[in-house]
């Protein structure tokens, strides 16, 4: 298997645990992607407030990456989206397959097993 490949079965994985915990606890949060202008793509952006006239929307943003040490340059669409004036970030996650857990300036990089027990016991969305 390729390393593409790879990378979209653990985008697979993750996808389908967010739309398992959005449906077991009646969320009914709209989970999609973003490309941002400098093409610079987001995994999954969860929208937890939805947009009105006075604000923008509300949105948990994950990028999901297969590797055993997490690098910072797959912050950079997260980043992005975190200075938009577009969408207010409620939280940002870094998702990977690594064993560390970290912090970075707003930034949760999470273990994948770390993650999903973590989403799975409310404290994502």
């Amino acid at each position: 298997m390729t390393g593409r490949g790879r990378t979209s079965a653990t985008e697979t994985l993750i996808f389908h645990e967010l739309r398992v915990y959005n449906h077991v606890n009646a969320k009914d949060r709209p989970i999609t992607y973003c490309r941002t202008g400098a093409g610079v793509e987001v995994d999954f952006v969860i929208e937890i407030e939805r947009k009105t006239v006075d604000r923008t929307p509300r949105v948990v943003l994950l990028e999901t990456k297969l590797g055993k040490q997490w690098k910072r340059k797959w912050e950079h669409g997260l980043r992005e989206l975190m200075r938009s004036d577009k969408v207010s970030v409620a939280g940002a996650y870094g998702i990977y397959t690594g064993d560390e857990t970290y912090s970075f300036d707003g930034i949760e990089v999470l273990p994948a097993e770390r993650f999903l027990y973590d989403l799975h016991a409310g404290r994502v969305f």
